[in-house]
């Protein structure tokens, strides 16, 4: 009686092996750029909730709100003139954003009426990968003078 045999050879499974290490070559810097999309898109997200909410808190009420972008920290800072609550009980709100560069300073301020003006810097502030600059696109935020909050891809 011959005995047959259950199970995978050593042939077989090398071969099943490549493949799977072929497959994950080929996928990892796909992830890796899914990623810093990601991290693009979730910063500017922020950042346009945070211009929307310092042109909501001017109209609200009746103070001069500046939203100030640091290059060099990566975050976006939100305060009001008068020094009243912006959040909770602080002053200020902080929206920070490390995995995302940001093209230089700027600082926008929000008038009592719902206008807007930049007080540093010129043009639009563009976000973008800090480690896949080439791979993923950048988001351009422009505030207009009547305050309205724009993004570009």
């Amino acid at each position: 009686m011959h005995r047959r045999s259950v199970g995978f050879t050593l042939i077989e499974m090398l071969v099943v092996l490549a493949v799977v290490a072929i497959l994950a070559t080929v996928a990892v810097p796909g992830m890796g750029n899914i990623l810093a999309t990601s991290q693009v898109n979730s910063a500017q997200e922020d950042m346009m909730q945070m211009l929307r909410k310092a042109r909501s808190l001017a109209l609200g009420r009746g103070a001069t709100a500046t939203v100030v972008i640091s290059s060099a920290d990566k975050n976006a800072v939100l305060s009001l003139a008068d020094g009243s609550v912006v959040n909770g009980t602080a002053t200020s709100e902080t929206v920070s954003f490390p995995a995302v560069s940001v093209n230089a300073d700027a600082s926008f301020q929000f008038k009592p009426n719902g206008s807007a003006s930049r007080t540093v810097g010129a043009g639009a502030v563009v976000l973008s990968s800090a480690s896949y600059s080439s791979a993923t696109p950048a988001r351009s935020i422009a505030v207009s003078a009547a305050g309205q909050v724009t993004v570009t891809r």
